[in-house]
This record gives structure tokens, C-alpha cells and sequence, in this order.
């Protein structure tokens, strides 16, 4: 009633049967989740006499302070996009999942045009600034189960599971003409920035993630090599 074990909402009679067991059984500790991102280790035992004794810890400082050493592990501590470790794991883990299911599945190689002038010019704050505010307006334009991820320095990449060329295409596009449609502001200077796509879809001749890579960043040199400001796709 207090809703203190969600877990347990529909199904309370076995959920309290399994409580019982464990009180009666005695195991190694568990931990149990409380409204307000509280957490508890509860830790049981049989005392020499048949007793039962019991232990409640307050865990809730080492949870949170675990999942942010996760968080940081696998976020890029500037844009709050995945990190390139992270990103590739789960992008091999999706592929595995297409190569199962014979899924679509679309890969998009970004790279911020002519970055390099922006932070000669302006300084390496304001290029911070594209990268951050860019980040954050690609995500919006993204689905929950995209992946959006800084491969290094000003490239990005984009994993669209369950997504044929055209969806992948129409997807670039507008993360494209977002880009070009407004500049980003550093104090009082507007920076104008475009990017360049490459596009690679999933085939049978693919036998991993980076092969994908491999086509996605050949796509990604024909943009470059016909101007920038583009998008390309070595897929029909």
C-alpha cells in the first residue's frame, strides 16, 4: 500500500510466498529498490538457537554513486552522447541482433565540416559549444532506441535499427538541414555549421560492425571529395 516493492504489483500472493522463503532459507544478501531512488542491502541469518536475525543497510549513496561511475564510463564527458567504446558495443550487440532476425539496419557516419576553422577562429570554447548544442539537437530528431555516439574529435555516428536505406536517407536529411538551418551561439558570435553523411546499410556480405564502418566512411570521403554539406550512401 505504500508502495514500497513495485515489483511486486499483480502478482502480491506469489511475491510473498518467495519473501517468506527467503526469510525461512537465508541466503546470500539482496537488494531492494524504495520509492525515491532509495535502495536497501538486506543481509539474513539463523542465529545458534533457530532465532532469525536480520540486517537493513542504506545503500542508496553507494547506488547512485555506482551508477554515475557507469554513466561516465560510457558517455562522452562532453556531449552526453555514448562514447566510442560504448557505441560500438552496443552497435555489435545490434548488429548480432539483424544478422538473427534478418533486420534492417542503417548506419550513419557524421562529420562536422571544417571544424577545425571554427576553433582557430573562435577558440576551442566555442567549438565545445557546436559540438554540445549539435548533439543535443540531432538526439531530438532521434528515436529512444537510436544510437547517437562521438566516434572522436568532431564525428559522430548514428546506428537506426530496423531502418531501410530510404528511412535511413530521410533520417540524415533532416539531421542535415537542422544543422544548416541555424547557427549556434557562443557569446555574441553566430557559428554557422554544416555536415557531411555517410550512409551504410546492413548486407550479408557484412560480417561485423566495422564493416558497416568501413562502408559508412567511404560514403562519408564521396560527400567530402563532391564538396561537404551532403549526404551519401553506397546502398542502392
Amino acid at each position: 500500500e505504500r508502495g514500497q516493492y513495485p515489483e511486486a504489483a499483480g502478482k502480491e500472493e506469489e511475491w510473498i510466498q518467495e519473501r517468506v522463503t527467503f526469510h525461512q532459507n537465508p541466503g546470500e544478501p539482496i537488494e531492494q529498490e524504495l520509492p525515491g531512488d532509495r535502495w536497501l542491502r538486506i543481509q539474513e541469518g539463523r542465529t545458534s538457537d533457530g532465532g532469525l536475525i536480520g540486517f537493513r543497510f542504506d545503500v542508496t549513496k553507494l547506488k547512485r554513486q555506482e551508477r554515475e561511475l557507469t554513466r561516465m564510463a560510457w558517455t562522452d564527458g562532453l556531449t552526453g552522447t555514448l562514447n566510442r567504446s560504448r557505441c560500438t558495443s552496443l552497435a555489435e550487440s545490434e548488429f548480432n541482433r539483424s544478422v538473427r532476425h534478418n533486420n534492417s539496419l542503417a548506419l550513419l557516419v557524421l562529420d562536422i565540416d571544417h571544424f577545425k576553422q571554427i576553433n582557430d577562429r573562435y577558440g576551442h570554447a566555442a567549438g565545445d559549444e557546436v559540438l554540445i548544442e549539435l548533439a543535443n539537437r540531432w538526439r531530438k530528431k532521434l528515436r529512444d532506441h537510436d544510437l547517437l555516439g562521438r566516434l572522436g574529435g568532431e564525428e559522430f555516428g548514428v546506428l537506426l535499427p530496423e531502418t531501410d536505406i530510404e528511412g535511413a536517407k530521410k533520417v540524415a536529411e533532416k539531421m542535415r538541414l537542422m544543422t544548416l538551418a541555424d547557427p549556434v551561439l557562443f557569446n555574441s558570435d553566430q557559428l554557422g555549421a554544416t555536415i557531411s553523411i555517410g550512409i551504410s546499410l546492413f548486407e550479408k556480405r557484412h560480417a561485423s560492425i566495422d564493416d558497416m564502418m568501413i562502408d559508412a566512411d567511404k560514403a562519408l570521403y564521396e560527400v567530402k571529395r563532391n564538396g561537404r554539406n551532403g549526404i551519401h550512401s553506397l546502398a542502392a
